[in-house]
């Protein structure tokens, strides 16, 4: 199994990290942490994006790591303001504690 999968986003590159973590999840268990930042878009990503450079945009970064630590993906993505909203459920489970790093 490669350490880290680098990804574009594709429904292709999902479809692979989902299979890798389905072959090794004898933990069962899929741990992410994610970093979310609000940045100003770059000349560089700002064509792509069809956005004015400086525009406003939230960069979220992934790291999906495997209970013992293996990192199976690491994703960065760019949303520029006024395209997307964000919407997170949370489920506490009464009773276990985890440490936040």
């Amino acid at each position: 199994m490669p350490g880290v999968i680098l990804g574009t986003g594709s429904k292709h590159d999902r479809n692979q990290v989902l299979k890798t973590f389905a072959d090794c999840r004898s933990d069962g268990q899929l741990q992410v942490k994610q970093t979310f930042q609000a940045v100003t878009i770059d000349q560089a990503t700002a064509e792509p994006l069809q956005v004015s450079p400086d525009s406003a945009a939230l960069r979220a970064s992934s790291i999906f790591t495997l209970a013992h630590g293996e990192p199976i993906e690491l994703r960065t993505a760019i949303y520029p303001s006024g395209r997307y909203i964000f919407n997170v459920r949370c489920i506490v489970t009464m009773g276990q504690t985890e440490k936040s790093r």
